[in-house]
Formats: structure tokens, C-alpha cells, sequence
């Protein structure tokens, strides 16, 4: 068992999500549309993939029971999910309040890329 908080497979457990352990990968503070942020994830290796809307909005709930340095930090902006609203948009979390909503795959907003182990 993974301690909680623990620096693990390139990234931070944070907790388990549906019986698998979730990883977060680090801060990076650049602004991405949906494809550069498919093609982000894809660049960090196997099994890294933009979270779900339930993933990210897990990650909200606890992100600050998770987040012990900087580099793990979480910005109070938008993130991106994987999950379509539509063709054109998919749901996104704003990670201040907690509201979601939807956005077309072309605005620049954050990505917080994720595996789940297990």
C-alpha cells in the first residue's frame, strides 16, 4: 500500500479512485487546447490520460489534503476532462470553486494528467 502523498511512477498518489491508485502528475503551467493536451499526456508515457469528469472532480475534492510542495500544486483556473459534453466541447472544472462546466476543445486552459493503478 502507497502512503498518501507519496512521489510514485512520475507523479503523487493521492488517494484511491474506484479501487485503483490515483496519480497526479506535476504542476505545468502551461495553457492547452484539448488536442495539445491529449498529445501532453501522450508525451509523459504509458498510461498518463487526461482525467474524467468524475477523476478531476475527485481531485478537486481533496486537492488540499494532497498537495504537500509546489510542484504538485494546483492553480484556481479551469482543467481540462476527458469527458465530451458534445463534439465540439468537453466538461471542465474550475479548480477555485469547484464549478464545472463545458468548453469547446479549442480554449487554452489547464491540463493535470493522471494515471490509475491497479
Amino acid at each position: 500500500m502507497i502512503e498518501l502523498n507519496t512521489e510514485t511512477d512520475g507523479g503523487l498518489y493521492i488517494g484511491d479512485y474506484d479501487n485503483k491508485q490515483m496519480i497526479i502528475a506535476p504542476y505545468y503551467e502551461t495553457l492547452m487546447n484539448y488536442d495539445d493536451s491529449v498529445a501532453y499526456c501522450l508525451s509523459l508515457g504509458a498510461l498518463w490520460k487526461i482525467p474524467t469528469k468524475d477523476e478531476l472532480n475527485f481531485m478537486y475534492i481533496n486537492k488540499y489534503l494532497t498537495v504537500p510542495t509546489d510542484k504538485y500544486n494546483f492553480m484556481d483556473e479551469y482543467y481540462y476532462t476527458s469527458s465530451d459534453c458534445n463534439e465540439e466541447s468537453v466538461w471542465v472544472q474550475n479548480f477555485y470553486n469547484g464549478y464545472i462546466t463545458n468548453y469547446t476543445k479549442e480554449m487554452l486552459l489547464y491540463c493535470r494528467p493522471i494515471k490509475l493503478l491497479g
